[in-house]
């Protein structure tokens, strides 16, 4: 891609070029923020304005030109979502306006440019760290001038320089270098290799490892279903402070054949239709799967909502930037969202994070490690932006195949994944029709935080408290059911297969599951003779039906299954 690196002139702006050409990137410009004239350096939360007098050597030491303006606003917005989505995203007055028109204008005089080189590599660190020190400066407890690099086609000599003293106060004196005088000197062209992270961490490669080695029983694909249960309504269901609303679509016969992102977005309007709104700050998140759909259908959407009591009850994690870190996101979606003590990280499939492409050739274990690290890369960085010390609890996984082909492989990859687990996951192994960008496999799972607040009666206030899993697994003749529950909230796996087509004798906990579900999923195959039986257990229940080529778990095969999120808290929203 043709790029503009924003330029700092520090060590990470100018790193991260680096990194970008090594890429095979192309930076054609570069485009910075400087304080108002008169002003050296300004208290922005945002962008590093110490050094702005030697920016225009920086640039010409890249041997690149250079688009400047200069930062009007102030840091407006500090919480760690910007803007509101009634404005667009937003925020009068804010510094982070000021870099849209930077941008703006760089698009104006470049078109050409696709994308913008930023070397905030450990803004997370930067947002949420409230003392110590960080030897990187990442805290901002100092700023950088580079003076070579192994894309500058010259290297800076300052000549002059003069110590700043700005406050002497007794928490501590905060001085600068101010550049008073620089020159660019001739060198010879150096190698700009950089040493980048590896693709997979080892407990990855181990799981990768495992597919190759992959033993297990081979399930058959079926067809696709032909028969589907009868979704005619939107159905909401309430539990608490969480809502579950199923059966959201739009008809092609009715839709007039429009296209199919406004038959998504009439979806969309649907949902808020249902007493529900999307979240001011970050996306939601999302799984999205191509399957075998009734005649007409071409989008059948459900979702779990949360009512809000303020809306530091909400937390989101919204990475559009590529990096070495995790995938970053291909459509709106946030990557996770933490809310009423449950972590929604959306489905993960198998790409490489810096280049945003599959493994080529395709290969299963690569595509099922990376898949497994970017999910637990993002529970990690969201929990590290709580500021609270979870202890995440898995409480069900939907692994996605394109193919039944691919069931062992899966198999292999979730049981070294799911080794140190201390309990039993319910997980479900489901074969689609196809998964995002043609992948492989797609891994879904709801995680606990693994923290509850309770309210001190004497002081008033929250104090975290640990919570300890409660699972179950009950089989019966032809069926299984799995459950953890977590606090306020259980999930809850029923597989089901063949025989069972009179009354089993479940538990009566499922009854109770389905009194106080929030969300039931529906997966069924083309030979589901349990089908009709489930329809009948579920009567006056809503569902969402999920068709399916092929379904399984990590031992056996199933035809049919119902995934419940069942809701037990009492908090009705205000």
């Amino acid at each position: 891609m043709k790029v503009v690196g924003l330029l700092s002139g520090g060590k990470d702006s100018c790193f991260n070029l680096v990194h970008c050409v090594q890429n095979g990137h192309e930076v054609i410009a570069l485009a910075s923020l400087s304080p108002p004239t008169g002003k050296e350096e300004i208290d922005s939360y945002m962008y590093q304005t110490v050094g702005q007098d030697a920016i225009e050597v920086v640039a010409a030491a890249l041997d690149l030109p250079l688009v400047r303006r200069v930062i009007v606003g102030t840091a407006v917005e500090q919480g760690s979502e910007y803007g509101k989505r009634s404005t667009l995203g937003s925020v009068t007055g804010d510094e982070t306006e000021d870099m849209y028109e930077l941008l703006f204008s760089v698009k104006e005089k470049y078109p050409e440019v696709e994308a913008v080189s930023v070397g905030a590599i450990l803004s997370s660190y930067q947002r949420n760290s409230l003392y110590g020190a960080h030897i990187c400066g990442e805290g901002g407890e100092y700023e950088t001038l580079t003076l070579d690099c192994p894309l500058f086609k010259s290297s800076i000599v300052l000549l002059e320089t003069e110590p700043v003293v700005q406050d002497e106060s007794n928490a501590g004196m905060v001085a600068y270098l101010r550049i008073k005088q620089a020159r660019l000197e001739a060198k010879e062209p150096t190698n700009g290799h950089v040493v980048v992270p590896p693709t997979l961490d080892d407990r990855y490669v181990r799981i990768s490892d495992s597919v190759a080695q992959k033993t297990g029983m081979y399930i058959t694909e079926g067809f696709p279903p032909t028969t589907h249960p009868s979704t005619t309504e939107v159905h909401t269901r309430r539990g608490g402070r969480w809502v579950g609303v199923s059966g959201v679509k739009c008809r092609s016969e009715v839709t007039g054949g429009q296209d199919l992102e406004e038959e998504v977005r009439g979806c969309f309007l649907q949902l808020q239709g249902e007493s529900t709104q999307l979240a001011k700050g970050g996306p939601p998140t999302r799984a999205c799967i191509a399957v075998d759909l009734p005649p007409g259908t071409r989008v059948i959407m459900d979702c779990i909502a949360y009512a809000e009591g303020t809306p530091h009850d909400r937390q989101a994690l919204h990475v559009q930037g590529i990096s070495y870190w995790a995938a970053a996101n291909i459509g709106p979606y946030s990557q996770a969202v933490a809310v009423g003590g449950e972590l929604f990280v959306s489905g993960q499939i198998g790409l490489i994070p810096a280049q945003m492409q599959l493994p080529s050739p395709p290969n299963l274990g690569m595509e099922s490690a990376l898949a497994f690290q970017h999910l637990d890369r993002i529970t990690t960085l969201t929990k590290a932006n709580s500021g609270r010390d979870w202890s995440p609890i898995a409480q069900s996984a939907i692994i996605w195949t394109e193919s039944a082909e691919h069931f062992d492989g899966a198999r292999a990859a979730w049981a070294k994944y799911s080794e140190e687990s201390q309990y039993h996951i319910p997980s479900l192994f489901v074969a689609c029709k196809t998964i995002p960008k043609s992948g492989m496999i797609e891994v879904q799972m709801l995680q606990h935080t693994g923290l509850a607040s309770l309210k001190d009666q004497e002081t008033g206030m929250f104090e975290d408290k640990r919570v300890v899993p409660e699972v179950g697994v009950v089989r019966g003749e032809n069926w299984l059911l799995s459950t953890v529950r977590t606090e306020d909230i259980c999930l809850a796996l029923l597989t089901v297969r063949g025989g069972v087509t009179t009354s089993p004798s479940f538990p009566q906990s499922l009854a109770e599951l389905k009194e106080k579900s929030v969300s039931i999923r529906l997966f069924y195959t083309s030979d589901s003779a349990s089908l009709n039986f489930l329809n009948t257990f579920l009567a006056g229940y809503p569902r969402s039906p999920v068709p399916c080529r092929a379904l399984g778990s990590q031992d056996e095969g199933w035809d049919a299954a119902l995934l419940i999120f069942a809701a037990f808290d009492d908090k009705e929203a205000g």
